[in-house]
This record gives C-alpha cells, sequence and structure tokens, in this order.
C-alpha cells in the first residue's frame, strides 16, 4: 500500500502499555479534510517542500559557523530542515502518566540517498540529538522531556529517507525502566520526486531499490521509475502511455513545417513550477554505439502546457542524409 501524506502540525504519540510491556507508536494529525487522525507511523510519510521556509518549504541554507558541521554539507549550501514552520512540522507529544523523567528515543539506522547526513537537533545554538556524519553509536539519543517537544529534522540531500527509531522510558510507580520499543520507522519525502515514490510505493517496497530506484520497472513495461516519474507515466500499471492524457510516453519525431524547417524531437516535461527534479537532454548519434552519441543544442520550444506540463520541442538534425541514418534519444539525470 502506498503510503499516506501527513502534513501540518504532526504530534509522534509513544505509549507504554504497562500490561503487555509493549510500546505504540502513532501520528497524531488533522487531514486536509479537517480531519483528526491516528495513523500508525508504517503507513505515513512527512512530505517536505523543496522551497524556502518562507514558502512552507524545508530547503535552507547551511550557516558558516562550525557549530553547524554536523549538518554534513558546506557553508552556504542547501540542507533540508524539517522545523516548525514547515509545511510537515512533526514533534513528540506529552508523555503519559505511567512514565516519569526523560523517555530516551534512540536512533537505530537510516536508509537515504548515498552519502547523505542526517541529524536531530533543538535550537539555534544547537544541541545536536543525533548525527550521521560519523556513522550512528548509542550516544545518539534523544531525550524527549515529559512536555510536548519539537526538534528540527535534517538532511544533508534530498530523497526518500527512512529514519529507524526506538524508545525507552522509566515507570514512574516503581522507578524501574521499560522495555525497549521495537524500532519505528519515519519516512520523510523531502521534494517532488521522492514524494511521488511515496505515494505510489509502500514501505517495504521504499525499501527495496529493485522495486523503487530510479532504474527499476516495477510494472515491466521498459520504462523506468525516473521516465515514469519524468514523462507522466504510471510506475504500478503495465503501460506506454501517460497517466492523466492517455498520450504516448515515447518521444516522437516532427517533420519540418517548411522545406526549410528543422525536424523536431518532442516530448513531454513537468514545468519547473511543479518542482521537477531532473534534466534533459536530447542526444543524436549515426549508431546505436554508446560512444558515438552527442548532445543537440538547439532551443527548446514549447507547444502545448498546462499547470503542471509542457510538451517541448528541439530541433535536431535530419533522421537521415547522405544515406546515413540517425537515432535519437532522451537522457534524464535527477537533480542533486
Amino acid at each position: 500500500m502506498a503510503l499516506v501524506e501527513a502534513t501540518g502540525h504532526i504530534e509522534l504519540a509513544l505509549r507504554y502499555k504497562t500490561a503487555t510491556l509493549s510500546w505504540q507508536w502513532q501520528a497524531d494529525w488533522i487531514d486536509e479534510n479537517l480531519v483528526s487522525r491516528s495513523d500508525s507511523l508504517e503507513t505515513l510519510c512527512f512530505p517536505g517542500l523543496d522551497t524556502t521556509p518562507s514558502s512552507l518549504g524545508v530547503r535552507n541554507i547551511r550557516p558558516a559557523a562550525s557549530k553547524w558541521d554536523f549538518l554534513g554539507v558546506g557553508a552556504g549550501q542547501p540542507v533540508w530542515i524539517f522545523s516548525d514552520s514547515s509545511y510537515t512540522s512533526a514533534g513528540f507529544a506529552s508523555t503519559q502518566s505511567e512514565l516519569t523523567g526523560n523517555v530516551n528515543i534512540s536512533l537505530d539506522s537510516v536508509i537515504g540517498p548515498a552519502g547523505g547526513i542526517f541529524s536531530m537537533y533543538t535550537g539555534s545554538t544547537p544541541t545536536i540529538h543525533m548525527q550521521t556524519i560519523n556513522g550512528i553509536s548509542t550516544t545518539d539519543v534523544f531525550p524527549k522531556p515529559m512536555a510536548h517537544t519539537h526538534v528540527n529534522w535534517a538532511f544533508s540531500q534530498k530523497g526518500l529517507w527512512i529514519v529507524k527509531l526506538k524508545a525507552q522510558g522509566t515507570l514512574s510507580s516503581s522507578g524501574a525502566a521499560t522495555t525497549t520499543s521495537a524500532t519505528v520507522p519515519l519516512v520523510f519525502a523531502v521534494g517532488d520526486y521522492a514524494r511521488w515514490k511515496a505515494a505510489r510505493f509502500s514501505l517495504n517496497e521504499l525499501s527495496n531499490s529493485s522495486i523503487s530506484g530510479d532504474d527499476a520497472d516495477p510494472d515491466q513495461d521498459g520504462w523506468n521509475n525516473l521516465m515514469e516519474y519524468a514523462l507522466g507515466g504510471n510506475c504500478r500499471v503495465t503501460s506506454a502511455l501517460r497517466e492523466s492524457d492517455g498520450q504516448p510516453l515515447a518521444p516522437i519525431l516532427l517533420p519540418p513545417t517548411t522545406p526549410d524547417a528543422p525536424w523536431g524531437f518532442s516530448f513531454f516535461r513537468r514545468k519547473a513550477a511543479s518542482g521537477f527534479e531532473y534534466t534533459c537532454a536530447v542526444e543524436a548519434s549515426s549508431s546505436l554505439a554508446a560512444q558515438t552519441w552527442s548532445t543537440e543544442t538547439g532551443s527548446q520550444q514549447i507547444i502545448t502546457s498546462n499547470t503542471n506540463w509542457e510538451r517541448v520541442s528541439i530541433p535536431v538534425s535530419p533522421p537521415q542524409a547522405n544515406g546515413m541514418a540517425r537515432f535519437f534519444r532522451l537522457k534524464l539525470s535527477p537533480i542533486p
């Protein structure tokens, strides 16, 4: 089952069940229909808009001071931080009366983009609770106080992140330590492409790159996930058609409109305003040998456009000249 986007002010509620000596984690939030919800964390993702905090986004710029080195990016570089002002703000609910003192929330593991760094901190000083810049250790613990508490969740790269946590507390009746909870995943979808994936794959599938990776083709229709995202396909349905309008996914060659006009290589792409996260390049070759491809440099022309999509055409040399065939392809590259 695909994940549901939880937005707005979210409380991560941890409840210790004394009868069964076990923990229950859930997210309490209000959905877009103003309905109060309590959901298992395995069914949700926390979306982050790749925009500035002034636009409710999570894209920040790392300050120069060395105290921010734990974020894992250089001074002046972007870092994506979920905070109180974000489109999604995830804090911890008040601790139940059966417990006393801090609930220790520890970091078990993190799955994310290659080379990415996760951290959790509070304040502008800052107080660092978790950081993976030097790996994960027993010191990656947030001592959550009794009161409702907010933290900052920071990521050095856009993409799909799965942060796994566990908790342990102290019983107010005896002062004895509770059992440690099972690990619980929090899924952060940072950027448009990550949100697209989270809306189409389950938690287990998101953890499996052979299903949800860029080059994976879960519906086995010859179009990998990045191509399906970029051109408007459905990665869960075997089809060579766009999901929204039923037009072919495949780019097409447009013949000249006049004898002196060039041919056109035409394809759909997401509009910049929709938050697209890839670059497009049209390449040509007189052979299918990989080393012979070269980039076509003509100016793009917009043929049709709607709210989120546009069809563009790039002028290309004739598909056959001097008795030699020419081949064309569309090359997509994710934007870091």
